[in-house]
């Protein structure tokens, strides 16, 4: 219906106020995609969450994001974005 989304996992667009806790991506075959592509949000909170992801490939995508926060998420680190700014991580 969509076509190819741009994440294997989460293609979060166009929202405000999400919170995603004690989610688990995995693959059965290595997708080239990241987990989790946030473009045009604000106010997103990921709490431990785990993602696979490919060797030179990002667990997470922010595009224009505000206030990003991820806590106990494996492989991201703990942190609070405020920016819009493009970020791979």
């Amino acid at each position: 219906m969509f076509g190819i989304l741009p994440a294997y996992g989460f293609f979060i667009r166009h929202a405000r106020g999400i919170e995603l806790n004690d989610v688990d991506l995995a693959y059965l075959k290595e997708d080239r995609r990241p987990a989790f592509v946030l473009d045009g949000v604000e106010g997103i909170d990921l709490m431990h969450c785990k993602a696979a992801h490919a060797k030179k490939v990002p667990t997470l995508v922010m595009r224009d994001a505000r206030r990003v926060s991820a806590h106990g998420c494996a492989g991201l680190g703990d942190f609070q974005a405020e920016s819009a700014a493009p970020k791979e991580m």
